[in-house]
Order: C-alpha cells, then structure tokens, then sequence
C-alpha cells in the first residue's frame, strides 16, 4: 500500500473538486429549472403584491401573514435548487422573468394581478398601478434574494415588506 501525503492546499483542492461534483450531481438541468420559474412565475407576481399592497396601503390587514406564508415557498422554490453546469441562476432569472415574460414591464404585472385583486377585493386602479409598478422597481431585487444564497428570505422579506 503506497501512502500519498497531501499539502493543506492540495488537500482543499481535492476537497472542493468533490464538493463541486456531488453538488452537480444534485442539480438539475438547466430545462428543468426554467420548467420551475415558467410553473411558479404567476403565483411569485401575485403574492409579491399582495404582500406590498399590505405594507403600503392596509398595514392591519390579517391576510398580510397568510400572503406571506404564500410567497414564501414561491421563492424557496427557486432559491434552494442549483442548475446543473454550474450555470447561474441570477441570468437564468433575469432572461427567463425579465428577458422572456416581461416582470420588468407595470402593464405585464397589472395584467397578471388583476384577478388575484379582484378575488381579493382589491379594485382601485390606482392601488392595482402602485403596486404593479413597486413590483418592477423591484424585481431585481426579487432576482437577488433568490440567487444570492448571502440572501436568507426572512432578511429579504424585512427589507422589502416591513411594516411601518
């Protein structure tokens, strides 16, 4: 039996080639991930601003909890999953929201919340706007959050949602 000693740093490297592999192995391919934003996009947009609506128009609204506990397995859905390749998911996010569905367009946004608000009793158009516009001032944002494991979505949620 031949005994190989490693340096520290050979070591680490050999280490982090490893990590990197059984990480990609747990990822999914890039298809499958976009599969993951396109089924979850509408319901991402809409609770987003039925949480903001709270924040900047009805502070005491009961549902503001229940909008919350929504959203946030909307965003844990895409945050806790790696795209395989190493690809990352901050451009993934901005070609498929912004480039492909247009998250970064009020009208887009108005269009795809106006019957969640509705459902909701929800029907200044004026509110209906504001909200739609603070979602694509926003957005990029939403994308950081995401992307950024630095980002836990509590932090997130407090610098975006807090109460006043």
């Amino acid at each position: 039996m031949k005994i190989t000693l490693l340096t520290e740093e050979e070591l680490k490297e050999l280490v982090m080639k490893d990590s990197q592999q059984v990480l990609n192995e747990m990822a999914e391919p890039l298809k499958k991930y976009i599969k993951r934003i396109e089924n979850i996009r509408f319901q991402l947009a809409e609770n987003w601003c039925l949480c903001k609506y709270c924040q900047l128009f009805s502070n005491d609204n009961p549902n503001f909890a229940h909008w919350i506990t929504e959203l946030k397995p909307c965003i844990q859905y895409l945050k806790f999953v790696d795209i395989k390749g190493g690809i990352g998911k901050k451009k993934t996010l901005q070609r498929i929201l912004i480039g492909q569905y247009d998250f970064n367009s009020a009208d887009m946004i108005r269009r795809i919340i106006e019957d969640k608000f509705s459902d909701e009793n929800i029907n200044d158009p004026t509110i209906i706007s504001t909200v739609s516009n603070e979602f694509t001032s926003n957005v990029d944002d939403l994308i950081e959050a995401i992307s950024n494991n630095n980002i836990t979505i509590n932090t997130y949620f407090q610098n975006t949602f807090q109460q006043k």
